[in-house]
């Protein structure tokens, strides 16, 4: 998502496209953060485990995760 948002203030000509994505990501992260049965979901998936979140999340979705999971 980070990728995206800095697209979409580079690219001016992409807002009208990245802008709806955008927020409909945020949500769909929204969710997952303040809901244990989607975290507990991700990682019962061997191959996905703490490695995604710690890579691609901020610090603070980061803590709220390590906090319903562990």
């Amino acid at each position: 998502m980070r990728a995206w948002g800095k697209l979409e203030n580079n690219q001016h000509h992409l807002q009208p496209f990245l802008k709806p994505g955008l927020a409909k990501a945020q949500v769909y992260y929204i969710s997952i953060e303040n809901s244990p049965v989607y975290l507990i979901a991700m990682f019962v998936d061997p191959s996905v485990k703490l490695n995604w979140v710690s890579k691609h999340w901020d610090d603070g979705s980061k803590t709220t995760v390590h906090n319903n999971i562990l």
